[in-house]
C-alpha cells in the first residue's frame, strides 16, 4: 500500500483560510476535501460563496477537491451544469451518491465530467457504500476519464468498519479515523491491501469539536500518518 496523501474535509467560514494555507505548507500532503451543497451553502460544513472565494486566491498553493453533495450532486448526474464556475483551482472532485439510487443520464453525465476534465480537474472520486456506487463508478470507468473509488461505509459520519476493503486499484478509505487511532487505522488498511497501490484516507467527524474543525486534532492527525508517507517531522503546534 502506498498512502500519498491525507484527506481533512469539512472545512468552513469558521475557518481561516490561511491556517489551511500553513498546514499545506507543513503537511504537502494534506488534502482538503470542501463540501459543496446548494441548499447548505454557508452553514456548518459547507463554506460561503464568499469563503470559496477567498479559497481561490491560494489554491495554486493547496490540494483541493470538490465534494458535492445534494442537488448539485444530482445535478451532475444528469449533466447540468450548475457549479462548476466555482471549482477552478481544485484538481478532483467527489460524487458523494449516499446510500442512495440517484437519477443518471449517461450521455450527459460523461458530457459533464468531460467539461469539467477541460477546467482542470484531474480526477473523479465515486463514493461506494456498500453496492452503491458502483454503477455510476462503472460509468466513468467505461470513458477515458480518471476515476477512483472512495469507499465510506460512514457517510460523514465518523463511523470505523469492522474491516476495511480490499482493492487492486487506487481507492480512498474513510469512516472513524481521527488522531487517536488513525496509525492503527493505516495498519490496517495496509494489512488488507498489501500489494501496491496508491490510497488515501479522509476524515471528517474525527477531527472536529462542536462540529467545528480543530486544528489541534489535524496536527495529531497528519503528524501520525506523515510516518507513512514521509519521514517523520516535527507537530505544526508546539
Amino acid at each position: 500500500m502506498i498512502l500519498d496523501r491525507v484527506t481533512i474535509s469539512g472545512a468552513d467560514d469558521r475557518n481561516q483560510v490561511g491556517n489551511l494555507l500553513d498546514f499545506s505548507r507543513h503537511y504537502p500532503f494534506v488534502e482538503w476535501g470542501i463540501l459543496f451543497s446548494r441548499k447548505r451553502v454557508g452553514t456548518n460544513r459547507y463554506p460561503s460563496l464568499e469563503w470559496l472565494a477567498t479559497l481561490a486566491q491560494f489554491q495554486d498553493r493547496m490540494n483541493l477537491s470538490a465534494h458535492i453533495c445534494g442537488s448539485w450532486m444530482r445535478d451532475l448526474l444528469i449533466g447540468l451544469d450548475s457549479f462548476s464556475d466555482l471549482l477552478h483551482g481544485f484538481k478532483r472532485i467527489q460524487i458523494n451518491l449516499g446510500a442512495k439510487v440517484h437519477v443518471c443520464n449517461q450521455v450527459l453525465f460523461r458530457d459533464s465530467l468531460k467539461k469539467l476534465r477541460d477546467i482542470g480537474i484531474e480526477e473523479f472520486i465515486v463514493q461506494i457504500n456498500g453496492d452503491f456506487g458502483e454503477d455510476v463508478f462503472e460509468i466513468i470507468a467505461d470513458t477515458s476519464l480518471p476515476c477512483v473509488k472512495f469507499f465510506d461505509c460512514s457517510g460523514g459520519l465518523g463511523i470505523r468498519p469492522t474491516s476495511w476493503p480490499f482493492s487492486t486499484l487506487p481507492c480512498g478509505f474513510g469512516g472513524g479515523i481521527d488522531h487517536n487511532n488513525v496509525d492503527e487505522v493505516i495498519t490496517e488498511i495496509a494489512t488488507a491491501n498489501s500489494h501496491n497501490v496508491r490510497t488515501w484516507i479522509d476524515t471528517e467527524s474525527g477531527v472536529r469539536i462542536d462540529d467545528e474543525l480543530n486544528f489541534a486534532k489535524v496536527d495529531q492527525l497528519l503528524m501520525a500518518a506523515a510516518n507513512w508517507i514521509l519521514k517523520p517531522t516535527e507537530p505544526f503546534i508546539k
